[in-house]
């Protein structure tokens, strides 16, 4: 995704496969995340979790 988006003009959309374990990386890359949230039993608790690793990075 990384290489992608260097390349890319346009945004990218990560479809699926992101999970807490893979979150920091992907945050990294500047695509948005959507399975992850939408998939989520607790969206209000991922959305939290997801915010805190990205004011980490």
């Amino acid at each position: 995704m990384a290489r992608l988006n260097a390349v890319s003009h346009h945004p990218l959309v990560a479809i699926g496969r992101i999970s807490a374990a893979n979150l920091p990386a992907t945050l990294q890359t500047g695509v948005a995340v959507i399975s992850m949230i939408l998939a989520s039993p607790d969206i209000t608790a991922t959305v939290k979790a997801m915010r805190a690793a990205y004011q980490s990075k």
